[in-house]
């Protein structure tokens, strides 16, 4: 009798491949449509949640252009009160432009900073570098005190100056500018001893928080010139000073203001002094770099005082009631710290706030925050969803 043992041999081992393969191809298939499944859940999630930030953001913008003056100022919170700060003014106009990955900036936005830019300057340049708070009263501008941080108001300024020329692409429009921006350099350069800014002629203090915002004004204003959008022979302070400024304060902050003995920010140079109970300043000190996004040597140490920060304060819950204001630029040190759910959580607590009434604790420098901080976490998750899509 013929051998086919073989023969039944290979005709199994045949079978078992293929009942391999087709096990495979269904796990495969299995794994794609599942794979699908999340990714279109994945979608509708992030398009969920962009969907509401761009409402939030929209809904503060108008909050704060609806605060604008005749003559172009931002009051704090209405005109009845009449309070303008260009401290948190800047800050409020900052809002204004925020956007990314298809959150767009309007124009609307872009004529409130214009006329509150014009209206900044031409206060900056009456009062010799130094602006003042101010009140509207029966159509008069009164100064009713001084800025309690000149060169963090300055630094503000710049900030705001060196963002509307970069959106914009061109200074246009903007009253005496080339005066301004000379003006607030040449002041800052006068605060500075050592590397560092001084809050004001009267009080040699330098301030962390203070000499952080004169150095993101800087930087932003040294791309402009970087970029050709300001040429150099159209101001009094040219490129090398704002340069030579904003290196001194990159190489000195850390020098002066970390406490390596005991792994934190000081929040004055020269000072020992530090009080972890309190919110403001020593609290809040410990997230400032992340806000400004300062380039720290030891990121993890700066991740751990988020942390810290976080779970001492719970700054995201904008009703805890131990706080006056929402100090809504933490959300900020979030974004960058990639702490999406508190800082999720945090604007949906800003959110219901709001939904109470728009009354003073609550201002437009803090909803430019808002702007800022939903800016950020829009392009996290619109960054998010293209990768899942991609993927």
């Amino acid at each position: 009798m013929k051998d086919f043992s073989g023969m039944n041999h290979a005709g199994r081992t045949w079978r078992v491949i293929a009942a391999v393969l087709l096990f495979a191809a269904v796990l495969v298939s299995a794994y794609f449509i599942a794979d699908r499944s999340f990714m279109r859940r994945s979608q509708e999630k992030y398009r969920a949640d962009t969907e509401w930030l761009g409402a939030l953001i929209a809904a503060e913008k108008q909050w704060i252009r609806q605060n604008q003056g005749a003559d172009g100022q931002i009051y704090m919170n209405g005109e009845k009160a009449g309070d303008v700060d260009p401290y948190f003014a800047c800050h409020a106009a900052l809002g204004l432009l925020a956007g990314a990955h298809g959150f767009e900036v309007h124009e609307e936005d872009v004529m409130c900073v214009r006329e509150y830019l014009n209206w900044h300057t031409a206060r900056l340049i009456e009062s010799g570098g130094i602006t003042g708070v101010y009140r509207y009263t029966d159509g008069r501008l009164l100064r009713i005190g001084n800025a309690d941080s000149v060169d963090a108001y300055l630094g503000a300024y710049l900030e705001l100056m060196g963002n509307y020329i970069r959106l914009c692409e061109s200074a246009d429009g903007l009253d005496r500018w080339e005066e301004g921006i000379s003006l607030a350099v040449k002041t800052l350069r006068e605060l500075t001893a050592g590397s560092l800014t001084a809050v004001s002629f009267d009080n040699g203090t330098q301030y962390l928080m203070d000499n952080l915002e004169v150095w993101k004004g800087l930087c932003t204003l040294e791309s402009c010139f970087k970029s050709g959008l300001i040429s150099e022979s159209s101001l009094a302070q040219p490129e090398r000073t704002v340069g030579m400024l904003r290196k001194g304060l990159e190489s000195t902050i850390p020098k002066a203001f970390w406490d390596d003995e005991h792994g934190r920010w000081r929040v004055a140079a020269d000072s020992s002094s530090f009080d972890g109970s309190a919110f403001y300043p020593d609290g809040i000190a410990q997230v400032y770099p992340l806000i400004f996004a300062f380039p720290v040597e030891d990121s993890e140490a700066q991740a751990e005082l988020y942390r810290i920060f976080t779970e001492k304060f719970a700054w995201q819950d904008t009703d805890s009631g131990s706080r006056t204001f929402v100090w809504a630029m933490t959300s900020l040190a979030a974004a960058q710290a990639g702490d999406t759910d508190t800082l999720k959580h945090f604007l949906k607590s800003y959110e219901a706030k709001v939904g109470k009434g728009r009354s003073y604790p609550l201002y437009t420098g803090e909803a430019g925050w808002v702007c800022r901080g939903g800016a950020a976490l829009y392009a996290i998750y619109s960054a998010e969803a293209n990768r899942h899509l991609f993927k």
